[in-house]
């Protein structure tokens, strides 16, 4: 069998999988052949049940950014790393929210050359006169 890392838990493992169920699925490579897919069924059933049991009157959680960076760990590098761009929007965002004179494009202003900044400026005026003359501005 190839040798591989081991993975941790994820969270909703921890949280849906008792640990003898997790001996039997780490010893299922070892069982006879002719009896491991009868207990591989067995295994994903008793996983079924436990989960149900679990979330069976189980308060929902509300979405948070911060509820999420906790899985970070869990997650290979390029996904790590789109969520935590996500994550900078979404407080940018957030920020936008309470204060009147933010404007979007200052933040793209300050990521781009000043020739990019003109183009921008240029197709941004460009749109905004096609979008007026469509709907009678």
């Amino acid at each position: 069998m190839e040798k591989k890392t081991p993975r941790s838990l994820l969270p909703f493992d921890e949280l849906t999988m008792p640990g003898d169920l997790y001996l039997l699925k780490l010893l299922l490579p070892f069982i006879p052949a002719h009896m491991q897919k009868s207990l591989a069924i067995f295994i994903k059933y008793l996983e079924l049940s436990y989960t149900l049991r679990t979330f069976q009157g189980f308060a929902r959680k509300e979405f948070s950014l911060q509820s999420v960076s906790e899985l970070l760990p869990y997650m290979d590098p390029d996904s790590s790393d789109k969520f935590r761009q996500l994550e900078m929007m979404m407080q940018m965002f957030s920020m936008s929210e309470n204060d009147t004179d933010f404007n979007p494009s200052d933040i793209l202003n300050g990521m781009f050359t000043d020739k990019q900044q003109e183009e921008f400026a240029a197709y941004s005026q460009m749109f905004d006169d096609a979008l007026n003359k469509d709907f009678g501005k």
